[in-house]
């Protein structure tokens, strides 16, 4: 239950700095980057965030919610190792950073990929066994 509770925290996190982000960088309406100026927090975007994990919770079955969120991390997952294998295949490496093999996003890529993949298919097992 605690690291479901963690996992749940750090996905909300993630979710207000994406907005945050995206709003400050004029992708999404301004007010949503706004930052309380006391706590430093974006306090709009992390309001829509409990919004519609509220609206969400309320809505759906607990456990497709979980398994929806774990399909939707694992998705991210690859966004990432793809585009970190793009980069790396144009040459866009910086010596600042840490500089990782190709073979690392490779197997994280294919690694998120197969994990998804079973997601899906343990899903149509289940269902095809209830016909």
């Amino acid at each position: 239950m605690v690291a479901t509770v963690n996992g749940v925290l750090v996905q909300m996190i993630m979710a207000t700095m994406v907005l945050y982000g995206l709003a400050d960088r004029g992708q999404l309406p301004a007010p949503i980057a706004f930052v309380w100026p006391r706590i430093q927090t974006p306090v709009v975007a992390t309001l829509l965030v409990a919004g519609a994990i509220l609206l969400l919770a309320l809505a759906l079955p607990i456990g497709d919610l979980a398994e929806w969120t774990s399909q939707i991390v694992l998705s991210v997952f690859m966004a990432v190792n793809f585009s970190l294998i793009r980069l790396k295949r144009a040459g866009h490496t910086d010596k600042e950073h840490l500089n990782l093999p190709l073979i690392v996003p490779v197997c994280g890529l294919l690694t998120s990929t197969g994990l998804l993949v079973m997601s899906f298919l343990k899903n149509r097992s289940a269902a095809c066994a209830l016909f």
